[in-house]
């Protein structure tokens, strides 16, 4: 779900993504951080914010440092 290039598809995976505890997931959330949908890459950023691991970390603040304005929503969210 996350390769669609549908964005309603894509915010479904996020969501569902975030949920899962495994870090196999991690790969496709940052995947999706790169996605042209403001709602999946909140959705994307949000769950990796609830990850512990450190590839969600790096990829989060890297994507925060870049996307002005994206920090307000993650927070919100």
């Amino acid at each position: 779900m996350a390769d669609s290039t549908n964005e309603m598809v894509q915010f479904h995976a996020a969501q569902e993504l975030g949920f899962r505890k495994d870090k196999d997931t991690i790969p496709a959330l940052i995947k999706l951080l790169g996605s042209s949908g403001r709602n999946v890459v909140v959705e994307a950023a949000v769950a990796l914010g609830r990850s512990p691991d450190p590839r969600a970390g790096k990829a989060l603040v890297d994507k925060l440092r870049t996307a002005s304005g994206l920090m307000d929503l993650v927070l919100t969210t």
